[in-house]
């Protein structure tokens, strides 16, 4: 079953810490007539950025799987589109195989995918605002843990993770659908 977070609107409101700006937009769901705006926007990440996220313009993410995860209320934006994520109860196949160090029913378990921060909107303090976001947004669902994987060559989005406090469980192997399997990097985080 998908996680339905797009109904929540509540906002937790903190001090913004350096580096951050005042009054940031909590992460809204996206409908699916705004996939074309959030595919240029992974478009735009694509082609500013050094680190392979996996990511290719025309195979990875494709305007119908947007369209998919905003039917299903599971991708999510922050202001104009400065960052987006997917937020679901799917698993990768290859999630189960995983020595996960929290144990967690299936129902209490959000696995983010999709993750990314605009190039204007990167050194901002954004990323943390967003994971902030994720968090919440799974937690407001009766999730306990938050779960996502790592391109293996994608080395700034594997430190950010760590920095943020997410547990690095190493290299596993995941199938995605369409794609050969690959040995990504697992991490895990308690909400």
């Amino acid at each position: 079953m998908p996680l339905r977070l797009g109904s929540f609107k509540t906002v937790i409101r903190r001090k913004a810490k350096k580096g951050e700006p005042m009054g940031r937009p909590p992460a809204r769901a996206a409908s699916p007539e705004q996939a074309p705006r959030l595919l240029t926007f992974y478009h735009d990440i694509i082609a500013a950025s050094d680190a392979d996220a996996g990511w290719q313009v025309g195979s990875y993410p494709t305007r119908d799987m947007l369209e998919y995860h905003c039917e299903r209320g599971e991708l999510f934006y922050i202001g104009e589109v400065d960052a987006a994520f997917v937020l679901t109860s799917e698993l990768t196949r290859g999630y189960d195989d995983v020595p996960w160090r929290i144990d967690a029913a299936p129902d209490q378990i959000a696995s983010m995918h999709m993750v990314g921060v605009h190039p204007s909107a990167q050194g901002k303090g954004m990323g943390r605002f967003m994971m902030r976001e994720a968090a919440r947004l799974a937690r407001a669902q009766g999730c306990t843990v938050l779960r996502l994987d790592v391109y293996p060559d994608n080395a700034p989005a594997v430190k950010f993770y760590e920095a943020v406090g997410m547990t690095n469980l190493g290299r596993h192997t995941l199938e995605y659908e369409g794609f050969s399997p690959e040995q990504n990097y697992m991490f895990e985080m308690a909400l």
